[in-house]
């Protein structure tokens, strides 16, 4: 289990890299035995979308491309919501990269980005930022991809 888990009599916390990634209260008591469990922040009242573009620059022979990364994040709920946004951090062929952050992520554990958001009842977000690499081709960065 990648997640340690804190229990108290009643609060709760699950950690990942030394990041806190969910907290609250248990709803009913749990005997000793009885499984426990937690429910680690999926939500259906949060919709994401994220874009991806490739750009080349052949002008920059180190890090001829640039790759550009839109999260559009929207909260259906009635409620104030926090979200805790991972991306990955790619270091190129001979770890080359340079990223360029309109927001700066909160933390940046090992090869991830997290970013924590605060999102307003019925709001919406944009996070973008781009890095220039000397890859082109990145696992997960294929084209537009739509989350739920």
């Amino acid at each position: 289990n990648p997640f340690p888990i804190n229990l108290s009599q009643t609060r709760y916390t699950v950690d990942y890299r030394q990041v806190n990634i969910d907290y609250g209260t248990l709803g009913t008591a749990a005997r000793p035995g009885d499984d426990l469990y937690l429910d680690a922040g999926s939500d259906n009242s949060i919709k994401t979308f994220r874009a991806v573009k490739i750009t080349e620059n052949r002008e920059n022979k180190h890090l001829p491309f640039n790759h550009h990364i839109a999260y559009t994040i929207q909260n259906t709920s009635d409620e104030h919501k926090t979200l805790h946004l991972v991306s990955q951090r790619i270091t190129g062929n001979e770890h080359r990269s340079i990223y360029h952050f309109r927001t700066q992520p909160d933390a940046t554990p090992e090869n991830t980005l997290i970013w924590i958001l605060e999102l307003a009842p019925h709001g919406s977000q944009t996070l973008e930022y781009d890095y220039d690499a000397d890859v082109k081709d990145v696992p997960g960065e294929s084209g537009f991809e739509q989350g739920g």
